[in-house]
């Protein structure tokens, strides 16, 4: 299992422009949870 923020973080990386957006809501969400 993914346990780390980082880890998730980077299991989470866009890998096109239009994901990007999606990605910074989940990163900001995960930094949130995880701070």
């Amino acid at each position: 299992m993914i346990s780390k923020p980082s880890d998730i973080i980077l299991h989470i990386t866009p890998q096109s422009p239009t994901n990007n957006q999606l990605f910074e809501k989940k990163k900001k969400l995960l930094l949130s949870t995880y701070s």
